[in-house]
């Protein structure tokens, strides 16, 4: 398994000092940046040792994907800048969390909003696949959004979509919250194409004496069960320089056979 923590392009160099194999960088924010400003970072990620190869923040909340407003002309055209960019700094694996986005209206029927969904997730795997990048589809808590809160619901959507350039994420932090257990990580198998964690309840970055200990070896257990040898980001609470440390070593730990 490789480590990684969401945090900016610009702290490559620290995470690189910590060990961590690679950056998970915010992909909207690429696409605001003005042609120079763009340029300084990714020439900073080049000359670091790590690059952005994992991204979030896929859709800002005023490209709506799901209801009567939703735009997918404007959500695809907002890709068609962001993920060349991302991928000129390493990215290989693009998360559609994107709650904002995707929320469900109320009223608008959850079917026809599963039905848009897969048809966006098809033109964002077209753009993605474009780019050398993946589509990781990631279910959220029913407190940040209504639809898609569980890796089961995320691999139906996967499966709904049916393209060959869009698969899973699994948030440790979302599978707790909604008491899903390891049974969508097993479901997930090699769907499974991305991972976060956090320690669940506070999410605050995972540390090896922060009380979680038999909840981060549930969810170790069952990514070595399923053969997962992927990327997994801490997002939680903490900064990197200072809190770092303590949550790679909790995660290499839990790793081990």
């Amino acid at each position: 398994m490789r480590f990684g923590i969401c945090t900016a392009p610009e702290n490559a160099g620290i995470l690189a000092e910590l060990g961590y194999d690679y950056v998970e960088c915010a992909i909207t924010p690429l696409a605001a940046m003005e042609q120079s400003a763009f340029e300084e970072t990714r020439q900073r990620v080049l000359a670091s040792p790590l690059r952005c190869e994992a991204g979030n923040l896929f859709l800002p909340g005023s490209c709506r994907v799901t209801g009567e407003a939703a735009d997918f002309d404007a959500a695809i055209a907002h890709l068609r800048v962001a993920i060349p960019r991302f991928a000129a700094l390493g990215g290989q694996v693009a998360v559609f969390g994107s709650g904002g986005a995707r929320a469900v209206p109320e009223g608008w029927p959850m079917e026809k909003a599963m039905e848009q969904l897969a048809e966006f997730c098809r033109l964002a795997g077209d753009v993605c696949a474009e780019n050398g990048v993946r589509v990781a589809i990631e279910p959220l808590n029913r407190k940040e959004c209504n639809i898609i809160n569980s890796v089961k619901e995320g691999v139906a959507l996967a499966e709904m979509a049916s393209h060959p350039s869009v698969g899973v994420l699994a948030d440790w932090y979302h599978v707790a919250a909604e008491n899903e257990g390891t049974g969508g990580i097993l479901c997930a198998g090699a769907r499974l194409w991305h991972c976060h964690i956090a320690k669940p309840g506070g999410r605050e970055y995972p540390a090896g004496k922060d009380g979680a200990a038999a909840s981060y070896a549930e969810f170790f257990g069952a990514l070595r069960a399923i053969g997962y040898g992927g990327r997994i980001s801490v997002e939680g609470r903490g900064e990197p320089e200072a809190d770092g440390k303590a949550a790679l070593m909790a995660m290499r730990e839990n790793a081990k056979d």
